[in-house]
């Protein structure tokens, strides 16, 4: 199967994105909009839990973008109320595709189980579910390496794509980010970067949500009020620092950012470029 996610450019809550295998058909529903649309792989050898779809939601907060200062917080698990199937007629049951959980609200949604028929988990609930059902991609493995290799590969695209963005931010000390960063995982346990949201959603509501907001939002404030060289101390237990870089000078972020820029005029003109 050679399967596409197409989405709205500036879109959110999961609206107006949709399924397709015909390019034709892409072709018709990205140029029919008034705006941008992004045109996705999707991921055709996902992973599932209890035979459903799922991604990773995980909370990354940039205190300082020079140096650049990375945080992480426990991620949690969001899941389709649909079985995953790729056949033709499944591809339009947005229940058994999209992971949002504004989308999975209107199906059969069960926000007060964490594992099990639950629509969102926590990640001790992942680390059982391994325990029952060994992954084919690490045989013999403990349930926790299991998750430890999914957790490395997050923390590593996180501060990726921070690092990527890093020129393009004006810092401003005394600010913050925070970002909802979107994972899916194959079943090579590869994890693949499905998209960086600006101010995520905060809100309660589940089991799990219930339990992360109101510790992440206490932590993160205790966190940042803190003088820096003591912050590592009052996030531990709670935000974990992902990356601390060192200082780079005005003139190279300068270099780097008409670097990005002029490769990206080359790829929208379909010209090569080489560094």
């Amino acid at each position: 199967r050679n399967v596409w996610i197409v989405k709205p450019g500036y879109g959110s809550r999961g609206r107006g994105i949709k399924c397709f295998d015909d390019m034709q058909n892409i072709i018709a529903y990205a140029t029919g909009r008034k705006k941008a649309a992004v045109v996705q792989k999707y991921v055709e050898n996902c992973m599932t839990l209890t035979g459903r779809k799922f991604d990773i939601r995980c909370w990354v907060l940039v205190s300082n973008w020079n140096p650049l200062t990375v945080w992480t917080y426990e991620p949690y698990i969001r899941i389709c109320t649909s079985d995953h199937s790729l056949d033709a007629a499944a591809l339009a049951n947005q229940y058994a595709h999209l992971c949002n959980r504004c989308v999975q609200a209107n199906g059969a949604y069960n926000a007060s189980a964490d594992g099990g028929t639950g629509s969102m988990w926590s990640v001790d609930a992942v680390k059982r579910y391994f325990s029952q059902v060994e992954q084919p991609a690490m045989p013999g493995a403990e349930p926790g390496e299991v998750w430890d290799k999914i957790e490395r590969q997050l923390k590593q695209l996180s501060v990726l794509a921070m690092h990527s963005a890093q020129e393009s931010v004006q810092n401003r000390p005394g600010c913050f980010e925070w970002f909802g960063m979107d994972f899916m995982v194959d079943t090579d346990l590869q994890c693949w970067m499905l998209e960086c949201n600006v101010s995520p959603d905060l809100s309660t509501g589940t089991r799990v949500l219930d339990r992360l907001v109101p510790n992440a939002m206490e932590g993160a404030f205790d966190m940042l009020l803190a003088e820096p060289r003591d912050r590592p101390a009052y996030a531990d237990g709670c935000w974990e620092l992902a990356f601390h870089g060192k200082k780079v000078t005005a003139d190279v972020l300068q270099k780097r950012y008409w670097l990005k820029k002029s490769l990206l005029s080359e790829l929208r003109a379909g010209r090569p470029y080489s560094l």
